[in-house]
């Protein structure tokens, strides 16, 4: 995959910062704090492969963490900010590590770096996300409610009943049709 297929917002000047969502995100996990750190950065807020917008990076090896560090390295140099200031969040925080370790990253702010314990956590997020999938008409009619959003974007945030109902949706939707879930996942 080419980092131009990549779905991305820009806005800013300074610095280069690129923002990275978590497993099942897209940029709308951003968007509360774009604006704040676009006053003072070059902020590139991006769907990971096979997330949001993005397109799948094709196969399984694209959506590894390494690989996506990769494509995101592409990226950025074809923006003209070849080694940003990263922050990502579990999965993003992950990839920005992998981004580090390749020399692409001028610094790192992992929020909770997925990939960090010492062996595999189970069937318990495949297990949320079919169940997710099966409750998908209930899902986005709770993310529509601010108590609603409450219930079921609790572990995600600390505020959901403050997110706009059509951020909540797009995030819930991202999460539950992501076709770059699984691989990601599993990797």
């Amino acid at each position: 995959m080419s980092g131009a297929e990549l779905n991305f917002v820009r806005k800013g000047s300074g610095p280069p910062l690129l923002l990275l969502h978590g497993l099942g995100g897209s940029i709308v996990v951003w968007k509360p704090v774009l604006g704040l750190l676009a006053a003072e950065r070059d902020v590139i807020a991006v769907d990971l492969p096979g997330f949001g917008s993005s397109p799948m990076a094709g196969g399984a090896a694209g959506e590894r963490p390494a690989a996506m560090a990769a494509t995101l390295a592409e990226l950025c140099a074809s923006l003209g900010a070849p080694r940003p200031h990263v922050a990502g969040n579990s999965l993003g925080a992950w990839v920005a590590l992998e981004m580090a370790k390749a020399g692409a990253a001028a610094s790192v702010a992992a929020i909770s770096p997925a990939g960090m314990w010492r062996q595999a956590l189970g069937p318990s997020r495949h297990t949320a996300h079919e169940v997710g999938n099966r409750l998908r008409p209930l899902v986005r009619a709770l993310a529509r409610t601010p108590r609603g959003r409450s219930l079921i974007l609790r572990t995600t945030m600390a505020r959901p009943d403050l997110m706009p109902s059509e951020d909540a949706v797009a995030l819930v939707s991202s999460y539950l049709e992501s076709p770059g879930y699984t691989a990601a996942n599993d990797a």
